[in-house]
């Protein structure tokens, strides 16, 4: 008697289970960044202070790479980006003020057509901007390089043009773009804006380092 009374009550119970149903989903938006946290009182005593020291020594290293917007505040954070010579490419770099003098740096290569949107990837000379500025973020020092001239971006900017125009400045997947030979030099104000390879893709994956 006893079982059969519980065997209704479940077969009672399994005719109102309902479905799982998917009420919202959310997908985030493929993006090449990096984020970070940075102790600001590495820089100066305050949060205010250290806040600012930390956003000029940003400021400094995206010069270095490209030609600076004016900074944006947006909410809770603040958004640097800095134009790059490949055409439709920036640099963004987002710091969000966070409790005990810390702040939230994420550095990620933005496409700028028709809005500033995260890409998944990017030209050559993006990725490299971008590595740049990623290894040198975190120690909280300055730009190793001097803020880039508006006469060298603007010749760069002029051969990534006719570059892009004839296809061969490709966006890389980050995966592309470690296994790209490396221009032999990358230093002086005549070098010159660099293209990969034409057979990158075919290229075996680097060694480990």
């Amino acid at each position: 008697m006893k079982r059969s009374i519980w065997l209704t009550l479940l077969l009672a119970a399994c005719g109102h289970a309902h479905e799982a149903e998917v009420v919202s989903s959310y997908e985030p938006k493929a993006t090449i960044g990096q984020t970070s946290t940075a102790d600001t009182t590495r820089l100066a005593p305050t949060a205010d202070a250290g806040e600012k020291a930390l956003l000029e020594l940003l400021e400094g290293q995206l010069a270095a790479v490209g030609q600076p917007r004016p900074n944006v505040v947006a909410g809770d954070h603040v958004d640097l980006v800095s134009d790059l010579p490949a055409p439709g490419y920036a640099l963004r770099v987002r710091v969000t003020p966070k409790p005990d003098s810390l702040c939230l740096v994420m550095i990620e290569p933005i496409g700028t057509q028709p809005n500033d949107h995260a890409v998944d990837a990017a030209p050559w000379s993006v990725q490299e901007a971008f590595e740049m500025v990623r290894r040198r973020a975190p120690t909280l020092l300055p730009s190793k390089l001097p803020p880039m001239p508006p006469a060298r971006f603007a010749r760069l900017r002029e051969e990534a043009v006719d570059a892009a125009k004839a296809g061969r400045d490709p966006a890389l997947s980050p995966s592309e773009y470690v296994r790209t030979p490396r221009p032999i030099s990358r230093e002086g104000e005549d070098t010159p804006y660099y293209t990969p390879p034409e057979q990158t893709k075919d290229l075996p994956p680097p060694a480990a380092r």
